[in-house]
């Protein structure tokens, strides 16, 4: 398959205590994958974000109440939380893209994406041993040469991801950002 995901990768994400797991923790699919653990420390979340990578809503996903942390606000309990997804784009070299998904620092329960021309790599989103919130992440990516998008919303990324029109004034800019990062053709 030239289109395919290739790894899903969870930056410092929320663990069920409700604190960041300080760790880089991820899945690679192709061929399958076991997801194994103890009680708590994530299968099931992991296995619920697949979809979010498609530009699913949270909300479509799990619904928060009864007791229940919206999922943004669950898996990405701090700024310097992400969620990565690594995926070819097509069959020449190059092509592996990275699009990463983080809470928005005031309203922490709505995610903001960010597509890079790049797979995953770790001094994105580490330095001195601290993860790195969005900002710190833009100025790690600008200094190794990366081009990356703007923040996207959900229906913007959807666009993107997905390669469809969008309906909106940004129509253009997302059309462009689709010819470099979308998931298919």
């Amino acid at each position: 398959m030239t289109h395919r995901l290739c790894r899903t990768i969870l930056v410092n994400a929320g663990t069920n205590q409700r604190i960041p797991s300080s760790r880089i923790t991820a899945v690679d699919p192709r061929g399958g994958a076991a997801v194994l653990g103890d009680n708590g420390v994530g299968k099931t979340s992991t296995l619920q974000i697949v979809p979010l990578f498609f530009g699913h809503s949270p909300s479509q996903i799990v619904s928060a109440g009864q007791g229940m942390e919206p999922m943004i606000r669950f898996l990405l309990p701090t700024d310097a939380s992400a969620i990565a997804f690594e995926y070819l784009r097509g069959p020449k070299d190059g092509a592996i893209r990275l699009a990463v998904i983080r809470r928005r620092p005031a309203g922490p329960d709505a995610p903001f994406y960010r597509i890079y021309n790049c797979g995953f790599r770790k001094e994105l989103f580490v330095r001195d041993g601290r993860f790195l919130a969005d900002d710190e992440t833009q100025l790690q990516a600008t200094a190794l040469g990366i081009s990356t998008t703007s923040k996207l919303s959900t229906p913007d990324y959807r666009s993107v991801i997905l390669a469809v029109p969008s309906h909106t004034k940004e129509r253009e800019r997302l059309r462009r950002f689709g010819l470099d990062f979308s998931y298919g053709p």
